[in-house]
C-alpha cells in the first residue's frame, strides 16, 4: 500500500492509489484545491529527502522522521505522486502542449537548472537523498509535454505498427532492470559506472524482448487452438 513489494516496483501501486485520491479529492474539493493540496504533500516530500538537510529539530522534522519511519519512504502514493498524475489531467485538460511553443529549448533550460540544484543540494550536503527536487516538479511535465508534441510530427502508420510492441517493451524494460543490475553486480562485480549502465541497457531490452516474443508466441498458439476447436 505504501512502499510496494520490492524496490522500484512501489511505482505500479503507488499509480493505482494515487488515481483512486485524486478521483475522491476532485470530485470533493475541486482540481484546484486538489491541486493546492498535491503541491503541500511535495513539500513534505522534498522536506523528507533533498532537502532533509535545512529542516531544524522542530515538530515537522519529527513528523516527517515518523511518516519515514512508519511508511519507508516519502515518495508514495500519498505523497509523492499526486502532483504529477494532476499535471497530466492539467495538460489533457486544457490542451498545454498546444499552447507552449519552443519546448525543446524550454527543457534544456529546465534541465539544466535540475542539473544545477541537485549539485547544490549534493555539494551543500543537504540532502538524505536525491529522489525529489524543486526543478524535478517543472521537467517532469516539459518532458510530457515535448513527447506528446513530438507525436504529432510522427507517422500515424508507424505510431500504429510499433505502439504494441513499445507499450509492451517499456513496461518489461522497467521490471526486469534491478534483478539484471542486482546480478551483473554480485557476479561480476560492477557498480556504479557507465559499463554497469550499458550493460543494464542492453540485457533489458534484449530480455524484455524475449518476454514480450514469449508471449506473443502463446497468444497465437491459444488464437489458433481457439480457431479450431
Amino acid at each position: 500500500m505504501f512502499f510496494g513489494t520490492y524496490d522500484h516496483l512501489w511505482y505500479l501501486i503507488t499509480c493505482c492509489v494515487a488515481m483512486y485520491i485524486i478521483y475522491f479529492f476532485i470530485n470533493k474539493f475541486g482540481l484546484r484545491i486538489t491541486m493546492v493540496i498535491s503541491l503541500f504533500f511535495y513539500g513534505c516530500s522534498l522536506l523528507g529527502d533533498s532537502y532533509y538537510g535545512i529542516l531544524p529539530v522542530c515538530k515537522l522534522k519529527n513528523f516527517i522522521d515518523t511518516y519515514i519511519f512508519y511508511f519507508g519512504e516519502v515518495w508514495n502514493s500519498f505523497i509523492w505522486v499526486l502532483i504529477f498524475i494532476l499535471f497530466g489531467i492539467v495538460i489533457k485538460k486544457y490542451n498545454l502542449n498546444k499552447k507552449i511553443t519552443h519546448g525543446k529549448y524550454v527543457f534544456l533550460i529546465v534541465y539544466c537548472l535540475f542539473i544545477l540544484e541537485h549539485f547544490i543540494l549534493k555539494y551543500l550536503n543537504i540532502e538524505r537523498d536525491n529522489n525529489t527536487s524543486i526543478f524535478l516538479l517543472i521537467l517532469a511535465p516539459v518532458i510530457f509535454i515535448n513527447i506528446l508534441n513530438l507525436e504529432d510530427k510522427v507517422q500515424i502508420n508507424y505510431i500504429k505498427s510499433n505502439a504494441e510492441i513499445l507499450k509492451n517493451l517499456s513496461l518489461n524494460i522497467y521490471l526486469v532492470h534491478p534483478l539484471i543490475k542486482l546480478y551483473i553486480i554480485k557476479f561480476l562485480n560492477i557498480d556504479k559506472s557507465f559499463i554497469l549502465f550499458a550493460i543494464v541497457l542492453s540485457l533489458s531490452i534484449i530480455v524484455s524482448y524475449l518476454i514480450y516474443y514469449i508471449k506473443k508466441l502463446i497468444y497465437c498458439k491459444q488464437k489458433y487452438k481457439r480457431s479450431n476447436l
